[in-house]
């Protein structure tokens, strides 16, 4: 029901965005000779900044490079990168004594009537005077973007240091001179008891 009222939401949002488009376009079209310099200066820039919005707001998916790079980048670089991304921060959980934060971000991308991807991004950071640590997991259904991680991957020389089946699937553990990256793809069962197919990467 959530993800089903997420995909509305962002459904009447495209909606509204082509009909502003159109609106513009049609108005422009009619009003060319008469409207002056400054309100078509004016009106171009109004009709950018939706172009520039609706392309922002349709990246739903994490690329490679991006998650890879999170490993360098603080909490606020991540939060604006989540956010370019399409990604909403649906928790953040904070324990000032343990010195840590967590948080985790969702994307729904609606790709036909009777199919949703659905992507998260969280981690958990621990900082204290001997301890220096952070667990990142990318987690997807769509097939096409974990191989496009692997690739990735190879291309930064990495190697394959472990192999092992687990419970409904398998995991490996990749590794190059900087850090180890460790996938899994296994069968996860959804509300209506139907296995799909779910893919993560962590480090």
């Amino acid at each position: 029901m959530p993800i089903a009222f997420v995909s509305l939401s962002f459904l009447l949002v495209y909606i509204n965005y082509v009909c502003a488009m159109k609106f513009m376009a049609h108005f422009f079209y009619r009003n060319l000779q008469t409207i002056s310099k400054k309100q078509a200066f004016v009106g171009g820039v109004f009709i950018l900044v939706l172009l520039l919005n609706g392309i922002s707001t349709s990246a739903q998916s994490l690329s490679a490079d991006n998650f890879f790079g999170t490993r360098t980048k603080n909490s606020a670089l991540i939060d604006t990168l989540m956010k370019k991304s399409g990604f909403t921060l649906l928790q953040k959980e904070m324990d000032t004594a343990a010195s840590s934060v967590s948080k985790y971000y969702t994307s729904v991308e609606k790709i036909e009537d009777d199919k949703t991807w659905v992507r998260s991004f969280s981690y958990t950071e621990i900082k204290t005077e001997h301890i220096d640590s952070r667990l990142t997991i990318y987690r997807t259904y769509n097939k096409e973007e974990y191989q496009k991680f692997l690739v990735w991957l190879f291309e930064h020389q990495f190697t394959t240091v472990k192999n092992e089946d687990i419970k409904g699937g398998k995991y490996a553990v990749y590794k190059n001179s900087d850090f180890e990256v460790r996938v899994s793809a296994y069968n996860k069962k959804t509300d209506g008891g139907r296995l799909v197919k779910m893919y993560e990467f962590e480090f």
